[in-house]
């Protein structure tokens, strides 16, 4: 009742429009089939038709503690952004101004407990990737009934909506998504995660990242097909579940043979099929294959051959025809077979004129709408049409043993070496199998190591490049001798990356040392001893680092989800600090800065530090026992989100500012010294905001 009293003073003094009352009722609707609850009034507010000002009269006429709205983990739904096979996404804001997407399980899927499971699952697998290119999760529940998943707000249209609003993918443009979508699905794979779902509608393309030359950044989302392995708790993987022999799980025009088959053994290269499917589609403007029903389209799909040739007619390149023709074989065994030689190809596509052509190319523009605003049909579950013969159960049996005892011999290792497949060494073998990987082709140069001490510092350099040094499991340590780095990286070495690796640096030294250029990753790593880089790229994704952290000489060093333990210094060079915490001082000297979600703790004054840096902050947390933020000569344009503690004044500004700056959302405990006096400080003060 009070409700509709709020709307009807609202239309009465033209605060709102029937045409918006009306949008707003259909929108409440929508709720109510998800069985979600939602008043007109706030969904007036919540698709930005009634001011906040305007609100606020109203409420001082009409007040009710009955009115609410819709909360899930302090964040207020808003309007809706899209619609899935489980459920709606939703836009949602937190008091303190953070913006979120909300994934909905549907009311009526959620009286389904296999729907539920596959939910659960959707959150469970994004909670456990940490990618650029794969939407970021942030937490999952149940409120008041409903299921939800808190996900990343990306402010981008699907790559179905692109296709749809503005044509098919130039060449250049679809090898960029090609190659972001690939490293994506590589990480999911490495972390146990089969996507089964690759399709336009998935892929969301948002504005290229800050610091990063790129025309866009796209980002996986939809996890809902998703199969994790057995070491993920998957418990679907072994009881059948949702995912047993004789259903078809996808999108049929995306669907690799073996899904459309049935088969339940599939692997990394039904993920590769459906991201194959997916660019002939944004670059012909079609999809592979049409019929009158999915059953159809899945049947083409298993016996009917890609026609290549449209391709070359568009005028695509042939490399990246015969890379899409690798990719699209029926046959997994005759299929490209994984990320790294996807990778690999992809890379090796267009000269560096043509990246940095592409790089100079507009990002896209960012609708409000993501994922795509039109209804998107769900997956099909149907009866398989067809399945491939697999080996018996004996027969598997007598390939695996086969396998293991060609792996622990020494002469395995370069067989598998000339397939591409990864060789487990332990430290007697490590020397050898690194030498062999240098003279091994790009694509076949993976190393899985096997618990134990790899004593003595490791040099990595030109003839390394795509290097994967890998952990088969807890307990692989690479010990440097004593004054000396784990792992030292030279001039030349690209694309590198260790996962799951302990490295410890000698007395008094870095754990991990970069000179001149060259690039390395590191994922769900630990570092004792400190890192140096030196005019290298290094990022950390998942890892710990404890001890003091050196960035000089145009070096770049980018953390996400990640935790340093130690000062971090940056002297001439760029630091990219992500969903992290930092127990430690940060100096930045004559570089740059770009903080999103940080919480820096330290013990001594003052915790950020900027000497002719510049600057940009998203939700930061300062905690100093004085200064918390010291600036000279320093520009910070940016600030969405600064929360500073301490006794000392939180912030002492002087030098130069830049002639335009926007601060927003930030809380002083004490006042600040050098900016204007409007910036509100003490214990009760709220988040302002300051333009100059």
């Amino acid at each position: 009742m009070e409700d509709d009293r709020l709307v009807q003073l609202a239309l009465s003094r033209g605060y709102v429009t029937t045409e918006q009352v009306e949008r707003a009722k259909a929108e409440q609707k929508t709720l109510a089939d998800r069985g979600v609850d939602h008043g007109v009034y706030f969904l007036l507010q919540d698709l930005g038709f009634l001011a906040e000002g305007d609100a606020r009269d109203l409420r001082r006429s009409v007040s009710s503690s009955a009115i609410r709205a819709l909360e899930v983990d302090g964040y207020v739904i808003q309007g809706r952004l899209g619609s899935g096979g489980m459920g709606d996404v939703f836009r949602a804001a937190h008091p303190d101004g953070r913006m979120v997407a909300v994934k909905l399980l549907s009311g009526k899927l959620a009286k389904s407990e296999e729907y539920v499971r596959r939910f659960l699952r959707e959150g469970r697998a994004m909670q456990r990737l940490v990618h650029p290119h794969i939407v970021g999760v942030s937490g999952a529940g149940e409120s008041l009934g409903t299921r939800y998943i808190l996900m990343e707000l990306v402010e981008g249209p699907s790559l179905k909506t692109w296709l749809i609003e503005k044509g098919r993918l130039d060449p250049a443009h679809a090898a960029v998504v090609l190659r972001q979508m690939a490293e994506a699905l590589e990480n999911a794979w490495s972390h146990g995660v089969l996507h089964r779902d690759v399709k336009p509608a998935n892929i969301l393309v948002g504005p290229p990242r800050p610091g990063v030359d790129e025309p866009f950044c796209a980002k996986l989302c939809d996890f809902g097909l998703a199969r994790m392995g057995p070491d993920a708790g998957d418990p679907d993987l072994s009881r059948g579940g949702l995912t047993g022999t004789g259903l078809a799980l996808g999108t049929p025009h995306y669907m690799s043979p073996e899904q459309a088959s049935g088969e339940h053994d599939v692997d990394q290269r039904a993920d590769i099929y459906g991201l194959g499917a997916t660019l002939y589609h944004a670059l012909l403007g079609q999809t592979l294959y049409s019929g009158k029903s999915s059953a159809v389209i899945m049947y083409k799909q298993v016996t009917e051959n890609v026609d290549l040739n449209q391709l070359r007619q568009a005028g695509v390149d042939e490399p990246l025809v015969d890379l899409l023709g690798a990719m699209l074989q029926k046959r997994r065994s005759a299929r490209i077979a994984t990320w790294a030689e996807v990778l690999q190809r992809v890379r090796a596509l267009a000269p560096a004129s043509a990246v940095a052509a592409l790089s100079a190319s507009p990002a896209p523009q960012s609708p409000t709408v993501t994922p795509p605003a039109q209804p998107t049909p769900p997956p099909v579950t149907v009866p398989t049409v067809g399945q491939a013969p697999r080996p018996t159960g004996i027969g598997r049996r007598v390939l695996l043993t086969v396998a293991l005892v060609a792996l622990v011999s020494a002469g395995a290792m370069g067989w598998a070496l000339s397939r591409g497949g990864p060789a487990p060494v332990d430290p007697a073998g490590f020397a050898a199998a690194l030498v062999a990987i240098g003279q091994a082709d790009a694509g076949q140069r993976t190393i899985v190591l096997l618990p134990g001490t790899y004593a003595g510092t490791i040099r990595l350099g030109a003839g390394h490049r795509g290097l994967r040094l890998r952990a088969a499991g807890p307990g692989v340590e690479l010990t440097g001798p004593a004054g000396g780095p784990a792992v030292l990286c030279e001039p030349g070495l690209l694309d590198a990356r260790l996962e799951g690796v302990h490295l410890r640096g000698g007395v008094g030294a870095v754990a991990l040392e970069t000179v001149g250029a060259c690039e390395l990753s590191l994922i769900d790593a630990r570092l004792d001893g400190g890192l140096t880089i030196g005019g290298g790229a290094i990022s950390l994704r998942q890892t710990e680092v404890e001890g003091r952290v050196q960035v000089g000489d145009r070096g770049l060093l980018n953390v996400s989800a990640g935790r340093i333990v130690g000062p971090v210094t940056a002297d001439r060079a760029d630091l990219h600090l992500q969903h992290c915490t930092v127990d430690g001082q940060v100096v930045v000297r004559s570089g740059s800065l770009v903080i999103d979600a940080v919480r820096l703790h330290a013990a001594t004054a003052p915790a950020l530090s900027l000497d002719r840096a510049q600057a940009s902050v998203v939700d930061l947390q300062l905690d100093a026992p004085g200064v918390g933020l010291e600036a000279q000569g320093s520009g910070l344009a940016k600030v969405l989100g600064l929360t500073i503690t301490g006794a000392g004044p939180s912030i002492v500004w002087s030098g130069e500012r830049l002639a335009v700056w926007t601060w927003e959302r930030f809380a002083l405990a004490t006042p600040p010294r050098g900016l204007p006096g409007a910036i509100p400080a003490g214990p009760g003060a709220d988040p302002g905001r300051l333009q100059h």
